[in-house]
């Protein structure tokens, strides 16, 4: 059905009003879809009268324009704490997924999210027109009619004055989990707790009250977000009981404090850290795993996060960080709001965005196992083409698979899926069973004066990660200039890992590429992904070389990113040799630098081989270490010759040996630190270790 069709009759001011009303009475939220803005913003000023009326609010009804608030991650952060009565939505060429979930997550029972079509659709914006003309829950106004016997009245006695049973669950269940928190600060030391839950829960609200109630007993609360906008509801909270402003960023309450700062801020000034009585992190999954790392040193803490949503990060919050939390501190409290308080569990705008946009659809893939296939050769490989990826059926087991493997996920991506031509996305699969998947993006030459350009750090190309790498990381013209492609993702059922299918997939895209492209073929495909041994191993055993360690944790893993490459096309093995060279100089130069605290497990698999091709003679390296090896002195005095050895030597095959090298020879970890009772129970075992190289 056309939106012409589905909005061939007129709507009365009695059925909107009927409509609104039902939903109002429920806790839910209204969706509208009219035919043109003008209309969209007279329905806005007449539900707002009815809104007023209803004085079901705290003050006058807030409505918001979508498209200033919308845009990428940074501006859609802005919504994080909000709160309003109406959304006009334009279906237009701004729109972003982001944008969308995150202002739709601002809007209060009662509120309505008004649609309307604009001028230069993206597909986004078409996709989701489509879904809105099919869905039942969205009420089509093509134009409004009064009704004459109809008059709105002035208060809605269903809700006046009356708190719905809904809402006061919902409250319960947040008082309930505040007076947890409050026993944080008597409680015992070093067991930080973890509230968890989708927007619109209150949790924001709840931080806010627990802040206060630690302040009237005199304690100093340091709160960290992503901006200081983001704690609105925090502060609003606090404020209601009885907090006061003070300060910029700072309030007081009795005796006690609470102040706002930023991060690193924070992390940087030891004195603010020592002089918190408890400290919370608001939206914590918008911080780096290693600036986590750090708080959690703090002996009361409280983290507040989405994990599920539009802020994305919040995945790899909970595939990764959780984790940590447990092997860390064992005794962390999880705690959850499940019950929305911006509206009730009767509302259909959240479910409905669920769906258009996929956000819960990893839980379906968690729920579904992949089946265990009888007979292999069932199994099909496809790179899908344009109408594939406007199929629902293989687009939601698709999406679910990426979400379930994957740290980095938020509704844009989907967003992608529908708009950008130069992904492309492979899939193995049995029917609609989606036993992996992976995401290849295209990183096609550029000019010779810009790759000059790229290659003198004067120009960067957002988009071209491997490209970019190889020209001014790398200072490799040759490959620089060739056409490529990046594995930007690749994932498998969670059942079905080890089992050799990512690997077929691998192979499948290889031999695809070079078929397809003709003259225009790809010399290389590449990745990058968190510097991990398991996932070192597995590029490494599919043919993919090691070019670069990044310097700096990656902000979700926490640990450096590895840019990896596979030439495909003859002629460049020795553009691939340099490569190697100088990984193996930039890797050893740094380990006990920019690399000290990586786990010495994924160093070892980043250890670059040794030099096959012209064998060292390490006579003179033996004889320098005899005295040691037999029992003189300690290793400080030889660690140069020892650190020669290895690099070219290699390290020895017993895992637990050559964690032990790695830490003490390369990274220059203390006796202590490696689990040694001192310097001699160390120099005993280096001794024993090195035997081995006589």
């Amino acid at each position: 059905m056309s939106l012409v069709d589905h909005l061939s009759s007129p709507t009365t001011d009695q059925t909107l009003f009927q409509h609104w009303q039902k939903r109002l009475s429920q806790g839910g939220r209204s969706i509208l879809l009219c035919a043109d803005e003008s209309l969209a913003r007279h329905l806005a000023e007449l539900i707002a009268q009815w809104q007023s009326a209803a004085a079901y609010l705290s003050g006058s009804p807030l409505w918001r324009d979508h498209e200033p608030l919308s845009g990428e991650r940074h501006l859609s952060d802005q919504w994080l704490g909000l709160e309003c009565d109406g959304l006009l939505l334009p279906l237009d060429g701004h729109l972003t997924a982001n944008g969308l979930a995150a202002a739709s997550g601002a809007l209060r029972w009662g509120g309505v999210l008004i649609a309307f079509p604009e001028p230069g659709a993206n597909g986004l914006s078409s996709y989701l027109l489509q879904r809105l003309i099919e869905s039942p829950e969205v009420l089509p106004v093509a134009r409004l009619e009064p009704d004459s016997f109809f008059a709105a009245p002035r208060k809605a006695g269903a809700v006046h004055g009356a708190t719905p049973e809904w809402l006061t669950e919902a409250v319960a269940q947040q008082q309930a989990v505040v007076e947890r928190m409050e026993s944080l600060l008597q409680g015992r030391r070093h067991r930080p707790m973890l509230l968890s839950a989708r927007r619109g829960r209150g949790k924001s609200s709840a931080l806010g009250e627990v802040a206060a109630r630690w302040c009237r007993s005199g304690a100093s609360i340091v709160v960290l977000s992503p901006a200081v906008d983001n704690i609105r509801s925090l502060v609003q909270r606090f404020e209601a009981c009885g907090g006061e402003a003070v300060k910029t960023h700072r309030w007081q309450l009795g005796e006690g404090s609470l102040q706002w700062q930023p991060m690193d801020r924070y992390l940087e000034d030891p004195a603010q850290q020592s002089s918190a009585d408890c400290l919370i992190i608001d939206e914590a999954a918008a911080f780096s795993f290693h600036q986590l790392e750090q708080c959690i040193a703090h002996p009361r803490v409280v983290m507040a996060t989405t994990l599920e949503g539009y802020e994305g990060s919040g995945r790899g919050f909970r595939l990764r960080f959780l984790q940590w939390l447990s092997r860390h501190r064992p005794q962390w409290q999880g705690l959850e709001l499940s019950l929305p308080m911006r509206w009730s569990a009767q509302d259909e705008l959240e479910p409905a965005l669920d769906d258009w946009l996929l956000l819960r659809a990893s839980e379906s893939a968690e729920s579904d196992p992949s089946p265990e296939p009888e007979d292999n050769s069932s199994a099909q490989i496809e790179r899908l083409s344009q109408s594939q990826r406007r199929d629902l059926y293989l687009l939601k087991p698709l999406m679910g698979l990426l979400q379930q493997a994957h740290h980095r996920n938020n509704p844009n991506d989907f967003q992608a899926f529908l708009e950008a031509d130069h992904l492309h996305y492979w899939l193995l699969r049995r029917g609609e069973v989606v036993d992996a998947a992976a995401v290849v993006i295209e990183e096609p030459p550029v000019e010779p004066e810009l790759l000059t350009e790229i290659a003198a750090g004067r120009r960067r190309m957002p988009g071209q990660l491997l490209r970019q790498s190889l020209a001014f990381y790398c200072q490799s013209h040759n490959l620089a200039a060739m056409p490529g492609a990046r594995i930007q993702r690749i994932a498998t059922a969670a059942d079905l890992r080890r089992g050799g299918r990512a690997s077929e997939l691998l192979a499948r895209i290889e031999q695809q590429s070079l078929a397809d492209a003709g003259e225009e073929s790809p010399a290389w495909l590449g990745t990058s992904f968190p510097a991990e041994s398991a996932l070192i191993r597995f590029w490494q055993k599919n043919g993919y070389q090691l070019i670069r360690l990044g310097l700096k944790p990656d902000r979700i893993s926490g640990v450096p990113s590895v840019l990896a490459i596979k030439v495909l096309q003859p002629g460049f093995e020795n553009d691939v040799a340099a490569l190697a060279a100088l990984y193996k100089q930039r890797f050893f130069h740094g380990l006990n630098r920019h690399w000290r605290d990586l786990s010495p497990d994924h160093l070892i698999a980043l250890w670059p081989d040794s030099n096959k091709e012209q064998p060292t003679d390490h006579r003179a390296e033996r004889s320098m270490l005899q005295a040691y090896v037999k029992g003189g002195g300690d290793f400080v005095l030889w660690q140069a010759d020892i650190h020669r050895l290895l690099v070219s030597a290699g390290l020895p095959h017993r895992i637990e040996d050559a964690r032990v090298l790695v830490s003490a020879i390369f990274q220059d970890k203390p006796a202590a630190e490696l689990g040694f009772r001192g310097k001699r129970e160390l120099n005993d075992t280096l001794r024993r270790i090195l035997q081995d190289y006589f």
